[in-house]
């Protein structure tokens, strides 16, 4: 038995049993039988059915993954929000008390000190809507990362999976060859 073919089966998720008798197949004084064949599939089967299941683990934690994100995100938003608002309040009084003083001094002063607190006013909400423009295009960049390396991990284990796969193939077609022009 090649203990090193039966490493590698367990470790992409074949069971022990089906990996032994697999790796005991592949002998060079064992002749090979349908039935190993059937091992063969079976162990074939076995090796996509764990790799769904990593697929799907691999899934659910960039689900959290992103979810978590999208928290931290919408979290920093509200902070965001909220300093933003208070300057707001904080402008608002002291633009507020500035024009009561000023009020007493005449209608002419008072236009010019309006325009003056809409005017910080604007810039107040100008800054507020870029910081929160720059958040969400950080939240995209972070989510399309997210997405390519999922698709790089994919693509990976389907390589890794196939290549098994077409490596089994042509194992047991040569191993069955062999014996075949042995017995003959």
């Amino acid at each position: 038995m090649s203990e090193l073919l039966f490493e590698q089966l367990k470790s992409i998720g074949v069971e022990e049993k089906t990996a032994y008798q697999v790796s005991s197949s592949l002998e060079p004084e064992y002749n090979a039988t349908k039935k190993d064949i059937l091992v063969m599939q079976e162990a074939i089967l076995q090796s996509q059915a764990t790799f769904g299941e990593r697929l799907l683990n691999l899934n659910k934690e960039c689900d959290k993954r992103f979810r978590q994100l999208k928290e931290e995100g919408d979290e920093r938003y509200r902070q965001l929000k909220e300093e933003g608002d208070e300057r707001y309040r904080q402008l608002k009084e002291e633009g507020d008390e500035r024009f009561r003083q000023l009020k007493e001094e005449g209608d002419k002063r008072f236009s010019i000190l309006k325009v003056e607190g809409d005017k910080r006013y604007y810039e107040v909400q100008k800054k507020t809507d870029e910081q929160y423009h720059e958040l969400r295009h950080e939240i995209a960049e972070t989510r399309s990362d997210l997405r390519h390396e999922i698709q790089s991990s994919i693509n990976r284990l389907f390589i890794t999976t196939f290549g098994g796969v077409a490596v089994t193939i042509l194992l047991v077609v040569a191993v069955n060859w062999y014996f075949h022009n042995i017995a003959h």
